[in-house]
């Protein structure tokens, strides 16, 4: 067989890379090789979803698609690699297949991935950040405001405390 026409990789039943083609690794910004028997949540940033929340490892299309035993397709996940990789923060979709045993145990999954960043998906998803990050702000804002506003108009003195010190 000849080698996948989309960025492929193959992690076990512990989420452990067992092949992973080159262009999965320049993401990464490891060599394929180094890669190989290495649990995938150690090497990949964290992810978002779409609305920009924060993914946990169990929300990872790939630990979904292991638990469930069910495909997760076109899944779209934000991505800043860690280390020496050279890439910026990417947008990509995923589509994740349980692999199964002859028990019909799921002992892994494949995946195959497409960077969509400068796609429609990825302008919705960047549209999606963007929007949290403001109303994050806003809300630090308001937050402020309002503990200025209290510490300006209290009866007795309001002190920040150093816990360093």
């Amino acid at each position: 067989a000849g080698a996948p026409d989309r960025p492929t990789a193959v992690l076990d039943s512990s989420l452990r890379f067992a092949a992973v083609t080159d262009e999965i690794a320049e993401f990464i910004g490891l060599p394929a090789e180094r890669l190989l028997g290495v649990d995938f949540t150690h090497v990949e940033s964290v992810g978002c979803d779409q609305d920009g929340r924060l993914l946990t490892p169990e929300e990872h299309p790939a630990a979904v698609a292991l638990s469930t035993g069910e495909p997760v397709l076109g899944a779209i996940i934000g991505f800043e690699p860690r280390g020496d990789a050279v890439q910026p923060f990417r947008w990509f979709r995923m589509d994740i297949w349980p692999v199964h045993s002859q028990d019909d145990d799921v002992v892994g999954v494949v995946g195959h991935i497409d960077d969509v960043t400068g796609s429609e998906a990825a302008a919705v998803a960047a549209s999606h950040v963007v929007r949290h990050y403001r109303d994050t702000l806003e809300q630090t804002r308001a937050s402020e405001s309002r503990f200025r506003a209290l510490a300006e108009n209290a009866a007795v003195e309001v002190r920040g405390i150093d816990a360093a010190s």
